[in-house]
């Protein structure tokens, strides 16, 4: 799993605690929130490791080409995105240029306070790449995508 624009990092640490089969990237860029990750984590006794990692990775100044570099480093089989930077112009232009999708998609948090009442120009989209909405989730907190696998 990949989280772009984790905050405090919250959500993946605590799935990280739970669900010892899968890994976690976290990446955040506000200098504030990423302060307070390892602090959030350690109130969970979720510590660093090989599984549950915080990337070094900084979106800024092309978010672009830095968030499809980052994604297409990571190849996760999920992506959470939280950062409300990553309008849908720059999803639509990454997603596309991505070598192997995700199965899962999750568009959360700060992106949906952006951006919820955009959310039907990116849902064409995915529904291009193969991507099917879920229903799993309040709409207006977050929206599921997934692929069938291949």
């Amino acid at each position: 799993m990949l989280e772009v624009g984790s905050a405090v990092g919250f959500l993946m640490g605590h799935c990280a605690n739970v669900r010892p089969d899968i890994s976690v990237v976290l990446q955040e860029d506000n200098p504030g929130l990423r302060q307070m990750i390892p602090v959030v984590c350690g109130l969970s006794q979720r510590g660093f490791d090989t599984r549950f990692r915080l990337s070094e990775c900084c979106l800024d100044p092309d978010l672009t080409a830095q968030t499809l570099a980052l994604i297409t480093e990571e190849n996760p089989t999920g992506l959470l995105i939280g950062d409300g930077r990553l309008g849908p112009q720059i999803l639509a232009a990454v997603l596309p240029a991505l070598p192997s999708l995700p199965a899962q998609l999750f568009l959360y948090g700060r992106w949906m306070e952006a951006f919820h009442g955009q959310i039907s120009q990116l849902q064409d989209l995915l529904v291009g790449l193969g991507y099917a909405p879920g229903n799993d989730f309040e709409p207006q907190i977050c929206q599921s995508f997934t692929r069938p696998p291949t």
